[in-house]
């Protein structure tokens, strides 16, 4: 486990964790969120991902993803880098999910702090980037805290049920 805070740390993803991600995924604004997590979610969404998550793991050695835990274990989200420039690029994006009961509550911005940190750490990661949905002030604000930068002008993406969306890209030299 990768410490954070004396409250929160990152660790592997393991398969148990399906149950609590469907039932966080249960909220619908966690899918609005996010480009690629889908509405309805179910337990089979998960397991999905998951064991695509670690059979990826498994044959690259390389953690894309980690579960934000409190101290007692209890997944609260989730963070990962993409690598969407491949493995042996110096930059990436990355994405982030936590569960609605953990909103406002500082827990992102430290886990991003520290995120970025390890990035540096265990990739040689200069940049990082995220996309940011222009209706999500709440993210754009936790990523300006860490340091990230907003670029100008607003880019269309293409959410997993087909619908475009503006997203504002972020960056940060680590």
């Amino acid at each position: 486990m990768i410490q954070v805070n004396q409250n929160i740390f990152l660790s592997p993803l393991k398969m148990s964790d399906a149950f609590v991600i469907n039932e966080y995924m249960g909220d619908k604004e966690i899918s609005e969120n996010t480009l690629v997590i889908p509405f309805p979610y179910s337990l089979s969404d998960a397991n999905s991902w998951l064991e695509d998550n670690l059979i990826e793991e498994e044959e690259t050695g390389v953690r894309k993803n980690y579960a934000i835990r409190n101290k007692e274990g209890l997944l609260m989200g989730v963070i990962g880098a993409h690598f969407n420039y491949g493995q042996q690029s110096d930059k990436s994006e990355f994405g982030y999910w936590l569960a609605k009961q953990f909103w406002n509550k500082g827990i992102m911005t430290v886990v991003i702090n520290r995120f970025c940190e390890l990035m540096k750490e265990k990739h040689n990661l200069k940049t990082l980037e995220a996309h940011v949905f222009d209706f999500n002030p709440t993210s754009m604000h936790i990523l300006t805290k860490n340091g990230f930068i907003k670029t100008e002008g607003k880019v269309n993406r293409t959410k997993h049920d087909g619908r475009k969306v503006s997203v504002i890209r972020f960056y940060k030299l680590l």
